[in-house]
Parts: structure tokens; sequence; C-alpha cells
């Protein structure tokens, strides 16, 4: 959201591709809707979350709603290591990462708006 947001300010006040504001809750809940609709999540990440989604709750309901003993509910890139070795087949972090073994989470393929290629033309020059 806030890139595209960014993105679009970089039009003038009154300029019709000057999509996005958040000015009112009007303007806020268009924002939030077209980036979630043109941009994150994937189908895949959140078929991939749903389909976890029971597993996850029976053991949080296991442990009676406290924290899970010994369980790292982490996969993907919070498994592996930053310089790509993994865990042992089958094996699962039994702590948390050290800053120097975790994969960074910082999105730098970030999605934007399909509407905004322009606006990033104009900060960035070509996109290709």
């Amino acid at each position: 959201m806030s890139l595209n947001l960014s993105l679009a300010s970089v039009f003038p006040f009154g300029d019709p591709r000057r999509i996005f504001s958040q000015g009112t809750p009007k303007e806020v809940f268009k924002l939030m809707k077209e980036t979630w609709e043109h941009c994150a999540p994937t189908r895949e990440r959140m078929e991939e979350d749903m389909l976890n989604w029971s597993r996850v709750c029976d053991k949080i309901i296991e442990a009676k709603g406290v924290m899970v003993p010994d369980m790292n509910f982490r996969s993907g890139r919070r498994l592996l290591r930053e310089d790509g070795k993994a865990t042992a087949p089958g094996e699962l972090r039994k702590t948390k990462a050290r800053k120097r073994d975790r994969i960074s989470t910082v999105p730098w393929n970030l999605c934007l708006h399909p509407d905004l290629k322009e606006a990033e033309m104009l900060l960035c020059g070509s996109t290709e």
C-alpha cells in the first residue's frame, strides 16, 4: 500500500492518474482494496496459509492456548539460512534463527498497481 500510495503522489493534485490518497476512510479503503486485488498476496501464498491453518489451530488448542513448546511453525525463507543451507532433512529448527542465519523477510520484489507503471517510469527511468 505504501509503495502504491507513494507512486500515485508523483502526479499533481487533480490529475486523474493520482489514483490513491488517504484523505478519507473511503480513499483508504480504495487503496487497500486495489492493493489486495492487484498486488498481494498471491493465490499460492493464501492457499499455503489456509491449508496450514487447521494444523496450527490444533496445536494451539492442544497446548491450551499458551505458547506451543518445541514447535516451530516457520517454513520456507525463515527455515533456511541466509547462506542457502537448510537444516538436516526432516529436521525443524529448535530455536529462533540468529540474525546472521535468517534470510531477509523484506519483500524486495514489491508488486505495484498496474495503473502506476507510468509513475514508476517517471521516478526510476526505464522499468526494463
